[in-house]
């Protein structure tokens, strides 16, 4: 923990020299969203993770301006993975209202992540968790069983993978999906 909190203020140092550069933003908000996934106090941990979201949404700010794509499609994911690890916490306090909110604005994120790298199976799959968890809520399971299809297209075996390594991915999203067996390579 230690380490970390010494990486983010080596951050903090370098944005007070270049406050607007996207690749320490994003280092930043990864390094608080380490910190927080370490920090046994969720008050603290809580804390942590709005900060990353808010430095994540700074970078994406910056990174529109012009900046690498990488940059943008980085900043777009992480804002999103931070916002539903904050909907978790949110989620365990019975706050389902503020939770709802935060997975909404997740699943922007991971739109946007998708729109920039649309072969991005990471981004299919974290956005479709945050659809689950949005229909687990709701009662709808309807978007996360589209996801879920899209996800089996995207986990086809390539000529040196096989679709087995997506399978939990794809059972997590089948649980919502409303089928009845599972198709495999």
């Amino acid at each position: 923990e230690q380490m970390l909190l010494a990486a983010c203020q080596k951050y903090q140092e370098s944005l007070s020299i270049e406050a607007k550069d996207a690749g320490t933003l994003t280092k930043l908000g990864n390094c608080l969203s380490q910190l927080a996934r370490c920090t046994a106090d969720t008050s603290c941990g809580r804390q942590r993770l709005q900060e990353a979201a808010g430095r994540y949404r700074e970078a994406a700010a910056a990174s529109s301006s012009g900046a690498h794509h990488q940059l943008l499609l980085l900043s777009a994911y992480h804002l999103a993975n931070s916002l539903v690890a904050l909907a978790k916490l949110h989620e365990g306090d019975g706050d389902p209202g503020t939770c709802r909110q935060l997975l909404d604005e997740a699943c922007a994120g991971y739109e946007r992540a998708h729109d920039l790298c649309p072969t991005s199976h990471h981004t299919l799959y974290n956005w479709g968790v945050a659809l689950a968890k949005c229909a687990r809520l709701a009662g709808v399971c309807d978007e996360a069983h589209e996801l879920y299809q899209v996800g089996s297209v995207a986990a086809q075996p390539t000529s040196d993978t096989c679709a087995h390594t997506h399978l939990p991915v794809l059972l997590y999203f089948w649980e919502f999906s409303g089928e009845t067996t599972c198709q495999r390579c």
